[in-house]
């Protein structure tokens, strides 16, 4: 619960709270980092749709409660990762789950959510 709130407040101190984001913006953002699907083809990308439908459910959920914000994107990653107990090694799913969404937060498309 502490960390949440320290996250919280670092987070909406860099305008985490402030900044609208739109639904485009998410689905993009979603659709080249979490939700991206590798293929053989280099010059193609292509989208878990299962995953983005998913993550799409928790983003509407999260910003009802908290608002159309990057807190509120944060929240949904980390509701995202951490609820793997229905899944067949939620341990692993968890686990690859933390470092798809560390690596997300790295991303240009991250950043570029002021």
């Amino acid at each position: 619960m502490a960390l949440s709130i320290l996250n919280h407040a670092k987070m909406c101190g860099k305008a985490g709270c402030k900044t609208k984001l739109e639904q485009p913006q998410i689905e993009d953002f979603f659709k080249k980092t979490v939700c991206k699907a590798f293929t053989r083809q280099q010059s193609v990308t292509k989208t878990n749709e299962k995953q983005l439908e998913n993550l799409l459910s928790i983003w509407s959920d999260e910003r009802n409660s908290l608002g159309s914000n990057k807190w509120a994107l944060y929240n949904c990653l980390t509701y995202w990762a951490t609820h793997t107990q229905d899944l067949r090694k939620p341990e692993i799913a968890k686990y690859n789950r933390e470092l798809q969404i560390a690596s997300a937060m790295k991303s240009k498309q991250w950043m570029e959510m002021a």
